[in-house]
């Protein structure tokens, strides 16, 4: 077996001079502050594709102007712009009960990371024409944020081929870039602390294959936290200074919020800096330092660590089984979280030259593997024989249950947890029930994610009907249901009457399909700047 082969990267430049005629695989890292989009080059290099400014991380950020205009990245010109301004729209993705009104128009999340992918795949498109995309997303999102991610591609008319988890990706890029012979099994922890959302995962290597042990994170934690608190805190210095409050104006807001962004990359290699909040006619140069940055976020750092130690407790690893410990994401950038991890694991933490691209790196790595797998690609024989060796197997994050009757009433379903959480996928589990009722014209399960007793603390991932049952079928009739979770955790269900030879119909009740015609549509009517 041939072991993943490291290379150092060159400029993209080559990128630009070498476009893929046939069609190309790529890599987007979707991330709620910053995107990418990556390819593997031909001599085994993943690169960040350029948009036509040269940027290869663009801003996660819309700015709505008129006649259906809107621009995509540019967070800071973005704050001049008449129209609103969207940050972070990857955190509300799977709200069913989040939108934007503009004019007279209500945009779903799904939508509105239609846009950013899209303005995405036109940068792409430059270097030739896409012929399969794998999407990231963190490892912890429910399933309604991973179906909602699905959405957003289709809605941006990409040719998704698989979701990939982030630390995943990220495990992939610093194998390939680092090296890993098939001798010398490896078990790394990956703290991934992106700009919204936070994965802490342990997996484990073998030569190209890769194996998640266990995961754990928090899709509420991420380095736009760590930027709120400084805005809060240079907001509150001027409010009691000047006694008028520049976060109540939405431009002074946006202005303030890229300023604390740029102050707090500054503090990651400086022990001081300056924000100057403007607000009022009255300009307030506001000095801080790493020491006060770090105790005004201290409760966020504690965050990351609590999940990080729940992910030790509860998979029985310990610091001590572990190889290598690598910190990716734009969030490791902060001192303080190196530092603790650093304690926590009690060895030196390995970070990727630029942690902000490990993830869209591997998303590249991945799509190229995939892309030779369903035909897409004719790599070189070398190329082909490292990307042979690739293989992952993801554990689902949230334990998959059945929501169950309870004498108390609806208010008080429980949760009747089928498939546990971390466990390796795919996975198969059967169960049998009784039908309640004589002849019954079908049988409504509820599928839900999480671990609470009672499914109003879980997340809901969809309803199945069965029908086509025998219409002679007696009242505690048993029929066994079929529960599959794949590799991609899409999860099916069959069902069978064991009365007789009956296979039932099950089908699962959606309403999605109308919305994101409506949202296809809609796409239509704006127009990237």
């Amino acid at each position: 077996m041939t072991s993943i082969v490291g290379h150092t990267a060159v400029s993209t430049d080559t990128a630009a001079r070498t476009p893929t005629p046939a069609g190309q695989v790529v890599g987007i890292d979707f991330g709620a502050s910053y995107s990418a989009v990556a390819r593997l080059e031909p001599d085994g290099v993943p690169r960040l594709l350029p948009d036509a400014e040269g940027r290869e991380l663009i801003d996660s950020v819309l700015s709505f102007g008129e006649n259906g205009a809107v621009r995509v990245g540019r967070c800071i010109e973005a704050t001049c712009e008449g129209g609103p301004v969207v940050t972070a729209v990857k955190r509300h993705l799977g709200e069913r009960r989040y939108s934007l009104k503009h004019d007279g128009r209500r945009l779903s999340p799904e939508f509105l990371s239609a846009l950013i992918l899209r303005k995405l795949a036109q940068d792409a498109g430059r270097f030739g024409d896409l012929a399969g995309v794998i999407l990231t997303v963190p490892s912890y999102f429910f399933a309604p944020g991973r179906h909602a991610t699905l959405a957003a591609g289709r809605i941006a008319d990409l040719p998704v081929v698989e979701l990939l988890a982030e630390p995943i990706a990220a495990a992939l890029s610093h194998l390939w870039r680092t090296g890993c012979s098939p001798k010398n099994d490896r078990t790394l922890l990956v703290f991934d602390l992106g700009g919204g959302t936070f994965d802490v995962t342990i997996v484990r290597v073998s030569g190209g294959r890769l194996e998640v042990a266990a995961t754990e994170g928090d899709n509420a934690l991420g380095g736009i936290d760590w930027t709120t608190r400084l805005v809060d805190f240079a907001g509150e210095k001027f409010r009691r200074r000047h006694r008028t409050d520049p976060r109540s104006d939405t431009k002074c807001l946006q202005r303030l919020t890229a300023d604390c962004e740029q102050a707090k990359c500054v503090l990651a290699t400086k022990p001081r800096t300056v924000v100057e909040v403007n607000h009022a006619g009255v300009t307030m140069p506001l000095g801080i330092s790493r020491e006060e940055f770090d105790q005004i976020t201290a409760d966020l750092l504690r965050r990351a660590r609590d999940a990080t130690e729940f992910l030790f407790e509860s998979s029985g690893i310990d610091p001590d089984d572990l190889d290598e410990v690598l910190l990716v994401g734009g969030g490791t950038k902060v001192p303080a979280v190196a530092a603790m991890m650093t304690e926590l694991c009690g060895r030196p933490v390995a970070i990727p030259p630029d942690p902000q691209r490990a993830v869209a790196e591997g998303a590249a790595v991945y799509a190229a593997a995939v892309g030779l797998r369903d035909g897409l690609i004719a790599p070189s024989d070398d190329l082909r024989r490292r990307l042979e060796t690739i293989s992952l197997r993801d554990v689902n994050a949230h334990s998959l249950g059945i929501a169950l009757d309870d004498p108390r009433g609806k208010a008080h379903s429980r949760n009747h947890i089928l498939i546990p959480r971390n466990t390796a996928l795919p996975a198969i589990v059967k169960r049998r029930f009784v039908t309640s009722l004589a002849n019954p014209e079908g049988i409504a399960l509820r599928l839900v994610e999480g671990e609470a007793p009672e499914v109003a603390g879980c997340t809901v991932i969809g309803d199945w009907q069965i029908t086509g049952l025998p219409s002679d079928l007696p009242a505690g009739a048993p029929v066994q249901v079929t529960f599959r979770c794949d590799g991609q955790r899409r999860v099916t269900l069959e069902a069978k009457e064991l009365t007789g030879p009956t296979v039932a119909h099950v089908e699962r009740v959606s309403l999605d399909g109308p919305a994101m015609e409506n949202d296809r549509h809609l796409l239509a009517q704006f127009r990237l700047v």
